[in-house]
């Protein structure tokens, strides 16, 4: 992202604030070693702290940074780095998703590999935010009918408490500490709502991202309240440190007056009031002889509020058609459905195009279709309802075109080509199914033929066997010596026998 301005606005609120108290307790554009701990993929503080040297620690490593030097996997509650390895060590809104039987063991982590101390927001308890954060999932829960995920979590391992964990910093750890309470609950709930409500809506992106530049640079400065959805802790060995870092927001804090609130509810009632115009022009039906009918599924299966038609002006038979769907109002699109036209038709598929919002496109090469007859391109539907279908794998959709040739079509089905094509394919449809019982038939005989080589072949070993031990057996009587004793008798059995 190009422009800092641009980062969603509860990101800048973490960031920003971390970038004002480091540079706080700067000397002589003293450049420092950081440590995130928690940092997820976006990589923002490095956006903020240009000129620091910055260590990643993370649970998972992002596929993009598994050959990246300074992005390390790794338990923030038992790391593997020496002590004082890092002058500050940041940590924000971790603290709540780690099991609070741990997190004693964090601080004293961040202690042990940090030289002047760290700093670590989170949403704590009694002041508002777990109401706030239950409204915020409702409302989520009631746009995309799923739970956010970030909320379970913090559910799950529960608030943590700002006195208990300030308490054992100071009376164990022994650091100095600054407490700074940041992001009003009212505007966060707000802002974050709009946010949703633009997810939903991606044609409303532009306005929102406008809205969230707003906060960023006007609304930020000024949003210090005690009954805030994230607190920062800043705790340092150096009390001058602290005492630097009190100084610079206090210079910093600047009066949030009526007339912002009234910006911000101006801006809510805007984008509520843009997207029930969006879900309106949704609904507008749509009359034509002949259109092109696009279906969406996000997961509920296919039908006619989650589609779109385009109208066909067909004056002749035989011509080229471009067909562009925009798909920029549709979120977690898991299939897709074309039905290229409303009647029985012959058409030449050229080409299916989906478009991402970066501008990237992807051919649609693997879709299957009712087509009566295939050949290649050529597609006949001889029944009234023709439909191409495929499954999505393109994130951020914004466009799909379908590029086909209307060869013929509103032919009458009774017509002799149609019947007779309807009749070979009866018939090959027939002999298929012959030749598959017959190749069916053929394999199990041939499997049973190798059974039975088989048993032949493990019978005729036995015979080998029994052959060579019988041979062996009658070698060893022959150089016995009760043989060679009973020589001259065999001689006279055999005179006897010639006779």
């Amino acid at each position: 992202m190009s422009n800092i301005m641009e980062i969603p606005f509860h990101q800048y609120q973490r960031y920003k604030m971390t970038e004002l108290m480091i540079n706080s307790i700067r000397e002589d554009e003293k450049s420092f070693r950081l440590l995130e701990v928690g940092a997820n993929e976006h990589k923002n503080l490095e956006k903020f702290l240009k000129n620091d040297s910055i260590v990643y620690l993370d649970l998972f490593i992002p596929e993009k940074y598994s050959n990246s030097s300074n992005y390390i996997k790794g338990d923030a509650t038992k790391m593997d780095f020496e002590d004082n390895s890092f002058d500050f060590v940041i940590a924000l809104d971790v603290l709540e998703h780690i099991n609070p039987d741990k997190r004693y063991d964090f601080f004293m982590e961040l202690k042990r590999v940090s030289k002047y101390g760290f700093i670590v927001s989170a949403p704590f308890s009694g002041v508002g935010v777990e109401a706030s954060e239950k409204r915020i999932s409702d409302y989520f829960n009631t746009l995309y009918d799923e739970k956010i995920i970030w909320h379970l979590e913090h559910i799950k391992n529960g608030f943590p408490d700002l006195l208990t964990y300030t308490k054992f910093i100071k009376d164990k750890l022994k650091l100095n500490m600054a407490i700074i309470n940041h992001g009003s609950i009212y505007m966060w709930e707000k802002f974050i709502q709009m946010e949703f409500m633009a997810g939903n809506n991606p044609k409303l992106f532009n306005y929102w991202n406008d809205i969230n530049k707003y906060y960023n640079e006007m609304i930020f400065e000024r949003d210090f309240s005690d009954e805030c959805i994230r607190s920062f802790i800043v705790a340092s060995k150096d009390l001058s440190y602290i005492n630097k870092i009190n100084n610079k927001i206090i210079e910093l804090k600047k009066d949030l007056d009526i007339s912002y609130f009234n910006k911000v509810n101006d801006f809510e009632k805007s984008i509520n009031n843009l997207a029930i115009i969006l879900e309106a022009k949704k609904s507008i039906p749509i009359n034509s002889d002949y259109y092109i009918q696009l279906f969406i599924d996000i997961g509920d299966g296919y039908d006619e509020k989650n589609s779109m038609k385009n109208k066909l002006k067909l004056e002749n038979e035989n011509i080229f058609m471009e067909s562009t769907f925009d798909l920029s109002d549709f979120n977690n699109i898991k299939n897709i459905r074309i039905d290229p036209f409303n009647e029985q038709c012959y058409i030449k598929v050229r080409e299916i195009i989906i478009t991402d919002f970066i501008g990237k496109n992807y051919i649609v090469n693997d879709f299957i279709t009712n087509a009566d007859i295939q050949e290649g391109e050529l597609y006949l539907f001889l029944n009234n309802d023709p439909q191409i279908i495929f499954t999505n794998t393109v994130s951020n959709i914004k466009k799909i075109k379908l590029v086909i040739d209307i060869i013929s079509y509103n032919f009458n089905l009774n017509h002799g080509i149609c019947k007779v094509l309807k009749d070979n394919k009866e018939t090959v449809i027939q002999s298929q199914n012959k030749l598959k019982n017959e190749i069916n038939e053929y394999q199990e005989q041939k499997i049973q033929f190798k059974l039975d080589t088989i048993k032949k072949e493990k019978e005729l070993q036995a015979i080998y066997s029994l052959n060579e031990k019988i041979y062996d057996e009658i070698s060893v009587i022959k150089s016995s010596k009760s043989w060679k004793l009973t020589k001259p008798f065999r001689l006279i059995c055999k005179y006897v026998k010639n006779r």
